[in-house]
């Protein structure tokens, strides 16, 4: 395990940023749950009322949302359905007045680090979460 100044690494995530701005919508229709109390979403994708895959978006203000996850079902992985689902949740957001968008994933996930880039974002860095021992 990695240490850094006597704390030990617990995870290490690649961090990613988007500038939204007016996109094309696709086939993928946007179904949003209410708002929770902590500002979160969730939102189902579908296409021809199947649905398709999902997200929960995390408000950070009236213009900034953090993607906490997005997945599509396993058996249609490697079409392009999670880049139509991408884009129609970007459409949806620019829609509502957001402009920064904002992920992470592990920094062992390549196959997410591709998505994400692949679907605008820039990698920004490498943000780490530290824990110690207990000495109790």
């Amino acid at each position: 395990m990695l240490k850094e100044n006597g704390f030990e690494v617990e995870h290490e995530n690649v961090y990613y940023s988007s500038v939204l701005s007016e996109s094309k919508n696709s086939e993928v229709t946007i179904t949003a749950n209410d708002l929770t109390k902590g500002n979160q979403q969730y939102i189902d994708f579908k296409i021809d009322g199947n649905q398709v895959g999902g997200c929960e978006v995390h408000y950070l203000s009236s213009t900034t949302a953090f993607l906490r996850w997005i997945y599509v079902n396993g058996d249609i992985v490697g079409k392009g359905i999670g880049t139509k689902c991408m884009n129609s949740l970007k459409s949806f957001l620019y829609e509502k007045g957001i402009n920064r968008f904002y992920t992470d994933t592990a920094l062992d996930n390549a196959v997410a680090q591709h998505y994400y880039e692949k679907n605008d974002f820039i990698r920004e860095g490498v943000t780490r979460s530290y824990f110690t021992k207990s000495v109790i």
